[in-house]
């Protein structure tokens, strides 16, 4: 009995210490939450922890509160602490259903806040982890509660919310290292805010492609930078885009290659927590720059800031007149008048800003205007007598658009645009069906008159909110975005492309390019390759990307359809999907014809009736020119050899080909002219074909 009585003792002490160190404060009052956007701070005041210390011994394990609210989804929650670390504890949650009631947010939690209905009682894991908060800072002082109503019409009030510190307290994820470049960022105390940028560190660790990168390998960039957010919609979401740039040791721009990226100082670290594929934009630039235009290049990274982990990125180049993007004239103060006032230009038809309206009123939308804004020159440089200029050409080209002789090849259209470049630009975003690739993010440039002069479209930009099955989505991915109702949204749609579409010759040169894309980049063998090949290298970072921030099979970001993807090889698998249908879809509702010199603007199509016709010879060879890998299609069995030589004749590489398809890897070839030569089974030629080889 003694012994019973000494184990019964023992267990009381045992369990009494597990909760000995748990502290939980309250905040009682709660408060209303008005429906402008604004922030709403409820402080708790923390005194007296057993550990002012915030790590795993004791740390912040448990967040409660109750609501009263309607549409859940309108608010967002942070929590910050008294040294200002901050974190999302959930966003946009609930739909239009109401209320918070026994809502805890936990790492212990199995369920993600994300994946909840309201009213939300129970534990849940929150959007950002708690362990941020527990980062060997003081947790006494006062705590703040932060809720933002990001949508009119509905409100509520806070009753009260309470935070639990305890021991075993979850703590900042330790990222070590990754297969892709690590990205980390140190802002010495600083936060980052959307305007104006603050003066901070970077280190770029990039041990080449194939090798592991450690956070505390040597960097290949170690030095300023200056960094804001960055984005519209895409700055509101938990993880932040970022704009930067490159400084000196005195804080002053400098040049300098990024991962690879030319020379510059701009640069975005674009967040992908709107993609859950962190495809979509990268495969999109990449497509635009093989059709022969500008589209800023992409490296896939993953970033800490200030040690902590906030998931995959792209680095990529800042839309800009440079020699290396953008490759336009420099405008300057003094180029006022002749030849030097035409041109470089680049603008923009975005949300509102410094530039001007068109002077073409559009019929359906009164009261409304098409507004143009200036992106090169800026705002604060350009001159009266370049704004005047830059007007007067659009105003004039969109004055021919919307005439009735707006087909002429003398006197229409035509002379005043790249009908080539309108034309890849189309089918970029109607392969995406991307509605803001018509009314937001379009960038547009014009050289000087002596330079060619015409207008021309893009870079593209902006497909986060593309390539998905929204609800406004069939499943046949149909209709055409650019006849989108042109005055839906809060920015309207340019009825250029409509109008244009309206012009048969200009429909013939969309036809005809679609038809000439379809045999090499868009398709569908090679984009599934490409896809499949950069999910491959994106398979270890994705899962501490969804750990971070719970997104996976989560209505986050913009709107989808269910049922959502639980898993990464389904995100990927999803939007093969959309890609195929989409294409089923442009093929079977594109109208055009081929004619062999289909004349748009300074542009001749000779592509309808190829000198030798791919599928004739059976044998597709695409891209070329090409910088990485070849795609090497066949529809015939009697192809033996595949063989690279160079232009002295001697060997390179040799292929016993198989399946269908001969990937060649050509990332190690020097730049230059290579044959490729098909043999059969006896050693006879079957064909033979150049290729070019250029970065």
């Amino acid at each position: 009995m003694k012994k019973f009585f000494s184990c019964l003792l023992l267990f009381a002490i045992c369990f009494s210490s597990m909760y000995l160190h748990a502290q939980t404060y309250t905040n009682t009052i709660g408060g209303f939450v008005p429906d402008d956007g604004s922030n709403n701070d409820f402080p708790i005041t923390v005194s007296g922890l057993s550990s002012s210390t915030l790590d795993s011994n004791l740390g912040v394990v448990n967040v409660c509160l109750n609501m009263n609210h309607t549409y859940d989804s309108d608010l967002n929650f942070f929590l910050i602490s008294p040294a200002g670390t901050t974190i999302n504890l959930m966003r946009n949650v609930g739909g239009g259903d109401d209320n918070f009631v026994g809502t805890c947010l936990s790492q212990s939690a199995s369920l993600s806040i994300a994946m909840g209905t309201a009213p939300f009682t129970g534990s849940f894991l929150p959007t950002q982890s708690l362990g941020n908060l527990n980062d060997g800072t003081n947790g006494n002082g006062i705590w703040n509660l932060r809720i933002r109503d990001e949508a009119g019409a509905d409100t509520g009030s806070l009753l009260d919310w309470n935070i639990t510190f305890d021991n075993g307290a979850p703590v900042p994820y330790l990222f070590t290292s990754s297969n892709l470049p690590i990205v980390m960022i140190n802002t010495l105390g600083q936060t980052i805010v959307d305007e104006p940028k603050i003066n901070c560190t970077m280190k770029v660790i990039d041990n080449g492609f194939g090798s592991r990168n450690r956070t505390i390998d040597a960097p290949v960039y170690n030095g300023n930078i200056g960094i804001e957010i960055r984005g519209a919609y895409s700055s509101s979401l938990p993880q932040k885009p970022y704009g930067f740039t490159t400084q000196d040791v005195s804080n002053n721009d400098s040049n300098t290659v990024l991962l690879g990226l030319p020379s510059e100082h701009d640069w975005i670290l674009q967040a992908t927590y709107n993609d859950k594929t962190f495809l979509r934009n990268i495969t999109m630039f990449d497509l635009f720059r093989r059709m022969g235009h500008y589209a800023t290049r992409t490296k896939l990274c993953e970033v800490t800031l200030n040690g902590n982990y906030e998931g995959v990125y792209f680095l990529c180049e800042k839309v800009k007149k440079a020699e290396n993007r953008v490759d336009i004239a420099t405008l300057d103060l003094d180029d006022n008048i002749g030849d030097s006032v035409t041109g470089g230009y680049i603008f923009k038809h975005d949300y509102d800003d410094a530039g001007w309206n068109s002077a073409w009123l559009p019929p359906l939308c009164p009261g409304r205007f098409l507004s143009y804004q200036y992106f090169y020159p800026k705002a604060a440089t350009i001159t009266i007598p370049q704004q005047n200029y830059i007007k007067a050409y659009v105003d004039s080209f969109e004055d021919v658009l919307f005439s009735d002789s707006f087909g002429s090849k003398i006197n229409g259209y035509k002379r005043f645009i790249s009908s080539a470049s309108f034309v890849d630009y189309l089918i970029s975003n109607e392969l995406a069906q991307n509605g803001d690739g018509y009314k937001k993010s379009m960038f547009f440039h014009k050289d000087k008159s002596s330079k060619g002069g015409e207008l021309k479209a893009g870079p593209i930009w902006d497909f986060d909110w593309s390539l998905k099955f929204a609800p406004w989505v069939d499943a046949e991915v149909s209709g055409w975005t650019y006849l989108s109702a042109p005055c839906d949204g809060d920015v309207l749609f340019t009825p250029w492309y409509a109008r244009l579409m309206e012009d048969t010759t200009f429909e013939n040169a969309v036809y005809c390019r679609w038809q000439e894309l379809r045999k090499t980049i868009i398709d569908s063998s090679f984009l599934n390759h490409k896809l499949d090949s950069t999910a491959l290298i994106l398979d270890e970072a994705q899962r501490r990307h969804f750990d971070t921030w719970g997104s996976l099979g989560a209505h986050v970001g913009s709107p989808e359809s269910d049922p959502l993807p639980t898993t990464y090889v389904g995100e990927v698998d999803r939007l093969k999907l959309f890609l195929t249908n989409r294409i089923a879809w442009i093929d079977s509702n594109l109208n055009g014809h081929c004619y062999l010199a289909d004349t748009v603007a300074d542009t001749t199509i000779n592509t309808a009736i190829p000198a030798r016709n791919d599928f004739q010879v059976g044998i597709q060879v695409f891209p070329n020119p090409a910088s990485e890998k070849i795609f090497v299609n066949y529809q015939r069995a009697d192809i033996a050899t595949i063989s690279v030589f160079n232009i002295g004749d001697n060997l390179i590489a040799r292929f016993i080909p198989e399946r269908g398809q001969q990937i060649i890897d050509v990332s190690n070839f020097t730049n230059g002219i290579y044959l490729l030569d098909f043999r059969g089974k006896n050693g006879e030629t079957l064909y033979r074909e150049k290729i070019v080889i250029v970065r």
